[in-house]
């Protein structure tokens, strides 16, 4: 961790959406930095299913989610490969 600098973004939580976030953000050219409560980045991730909670899981499919919007999970995992 760099000592006392300026952070465009500040992401609290490594878990899945935080580490997406902070992705997302870096890529964009921000400048920032992720906080967790964990030694390690996605401990939570790693003990929590063996991936089997991630929504692009391999086996997933429109079938398996419930949503108002029913064309959501449709578009959602066509961005994302397993």
């Amino acid at each position: 961790m760099r000592a006392m600098e300026a952070y465009d973004i500040a992401v609290i939580g490594a878990g899945v959406a935080g580490m997406m976030c902070a992705a997302v953000a870096a890529q964009n050219g921000r400048c920032m930095v992720l906080i967790d409560h964990a030694e390690r980045l996605a401990e939570k991730i790693r003990i929590s299913g063996g991936g089997r909670c991630n929504f692009t899981n391999i086996n997933a499919g429109p079938a398996n989610f419930i949503s108002a919007n029913p064309h959501f999970c449709r578009s959602a995992l066509a961005r994302y490969t397993p």
